[in-house]
């Protein structure tokens, strides 16, 4: 059984606390600025065009919350059901639900979701919690390599 410090150096498994599952979503949200920013010590990711969506599941269920803390369930089912059947039982990850138009993400596309059938994608871009850890203290690389051996960022925990 893999543990979830396996690939951590000494330093970033040293940030890892054990905790309970996260209830709310506290997800970061954007700010509007003027001013540009650049810095070598940053990561910037591109920009899906979505709706943000914290999934956490411990044990059985799995709740989807938008980054209001509203339940996403019922709007976006079969993502529910999809994390549901990963053998991993306790993560909370990062994300954003997205629909394409042709090879692009579109808001459009998704905002049409309940007037005509729309297939969506969860991109899952930060490890949160997993297997009854905090990992947010982790550097997000740390974070992404250690979701990125777990393939969607469950299959495996202890």
């Amino acid at each position: 059984m893999t543990s979830v410090l396996d690939g951590l150096s000494t330093e970033e498994a040293a940030l890892v606390s054990e905790a309970d599952a996260p209830r709310a979503a506290g997800a970061m949200k954007a700010v509007l600025t003027d001013r540009r920013f650049s810095d070598p010590a940053w990561v910037f990711e591109r920009k899906l065009d979505g709706i943000r969506c914290i999934s956490i599941r411990d044990g059985a269920s799995v709740r989807l919350l938008s980054r209001n803390d509203l339940s996403l369930n019922e709007r976006y089912p079969e993502l529910a059901r999809a994390l549901e059947e990963e053998s991993c039982t306790s993560f909370a990850v990062d994300g954003e639900v997205v629909a394409f138009d042709g090879a692009q993400t579109s808001f459009a596309a998704l905002a049409q979701r309940g007037r005509r059938p729309v297939k969506v994608f969860l991109y899952m871009f930060d490890l949160l919690w997993l297997g009854g850890h905090d990992v947010r203290r982790v550097p997000l690389l740390g974070r992404s390599g250690c979701s990125a051996r777990r393939s969607s960022a469950t299959t495996a925990c202890a």
